[in-house]
């Protein structure tokens, strides 16, 4: 039996079922304030007590209590209850999905003291921007970010041998909706309470593919910078197709489609060769492509990757160091005309991609072993 990472977007029910009608009301309209200091200060006060007692409630409360005022724990204890007796291993991940709203955050704390008071090991994913429905240019962007996230976080839970589920009983229906899309690519299987009874649907993945190849290779190049710079000129973009954007003023970034598109894509078209840098400044060398034959097509994926994170940096100003990049200058002069070096990949042969850096322009040399 696989350990499984389970995703459960949390909205606000761990704090609104079996409440006045006042404080419900209280919660609902103040569930877009990022921060309580948003909220008038008695009615924060009212709120935080009612926090505070709700946390009490639910570390003591039975299965029972849990499922009835929550609706994320509802699913995930049916979903327990079908766990094999006497499976040992690895215990399974719960990740919590907040909303970046205050209200959300301190729900998802609610539903977390019941799981870790039952000895279930929880991280929260609170980090993505925009998860309110307040702004719907916001939300587009918290859904890209959210789209990116899956693509490489929940991408490296499965090779790490864990099963990928989301549970989408709780959490606000605009991220449900998002998020049964994105199942479909990155969830092993989807879970839900059916209807207002007991029984736990299971949806498992669907043998989907984005026939989007041809579209990304005839614009490969804003493609990269959209993902490589967050934002690109909108004049830039043209012929993409608008679905896959947004645009802020005359500027254009990647929409949650687009990334997702862009994720889908990008591993295929990078194993076929190793592209120029999506910035001008960036060059290769008369022997640098040489030096790069016979690579394997997943080098050839780490390698493109790399020389995106090298445009980014460049493009940042260099004000921003890329951990997995590790651009550094060469000391003592050991490999002329190299000045800097940076790593194609980490792993196995760690080799890596000899530079001369002119301040306004940095050239590509070589591909080769690190020095020792």
């Amino acid at each position: 039996m696989f350990a499984k990472f389970i995703l459960s977007p949390c909205g606000t029910s761990s704090l609104t079922n079996d409440v006045s009608n006042e404080l419900r009301s209280a919660i609902f309209a103040n569930a877009n304030a990022r921060s309580g200091e948003e909220i008038s200060e008695e009615v924060r006060g009212r709120l935080e007590e009612h926090i505070e007692k709700r946390r009490e409630r639910f570390r003591e409360a039975t299965v029972g209590d849990a499922c009835r005022l929550s609706a994320e724990l509802n699913a995930l204890n049916r979903l327990e209850e079908e766990k094999v007796a006497g499976r040992k291993g690895r215990p399974d991940i719960h990740c919590l999905l907040c909303t970046d709203t205050w209200l959300g955050r301190q729900s998802a704390r609610v539903v977390a003291a019941w799981l870790e008071a039952q000895g279930h090991q929880v991280v929260f994913k609170e980090d993505i921007g925009g998860l309110r429905t307040d702004s719907l240019e916001g939300f587009q962007a918290g859904m890209a970010d959210l789209a990116q996230w899956c693509a490489t976080e929940l991408v490296a839970y499965r090779e790490n041998g864990y099963r990928i589920l989301f549970n989408l009983t709780g959490g606000f229906k605009s991220i449900q909706g998002f998020l049964q899309s994105l199942a479909m690519f990155y969830a092993d299987e989807s879970i839900y309470i059916f209807e207002s009874g007991q029984e736990l649907l299971r949806l498992p993945k669907l043998p989907v593919r984005l026939d989007f190849e041809h579209h990304v290779r005839e614009h490969l190049n804003a493609f990269r910078c959209l993902s490589a710079f967050g934002q690109y000129p909108r004049e830039s973009c043209e012929g993409i197709a608008e679905t896959l954007l947004l645009f802020v003023g005359d500027d254009a970034t990647l929409s949650a489609w687009g990334q997702l598109v862009w994720n889908e894509t990008k591993k295929t078209i990078y194993r076929t060769e190793v592209f120029a840098a999506p910035l001008e400044t960036i060059v290769f060398g008369s022997h640098f492509l040489r030096s790069t034959r016979g690579l394997a097509e997943d080098r050839r994926v780490m390698l493109n990757e790399r020389i995106d994170d090298l445009a980014r940096y460049v493009y940042g100003n260099r004000q921003r160091s890329i951990r997995r990049l590790d651009y550094k200058s060469l000391q003592g002069n050991p490999r002329p005309p190299a000045t800097h070096e940076f790593d194609a990949w980490a792993d196995g042969s760690a080799e890596r991609v000899f530079c001369q850096d002119l301040g306004s322009q940095i050239v590509l040399l070589e591909l080769g072993e690190g020095l020792h």
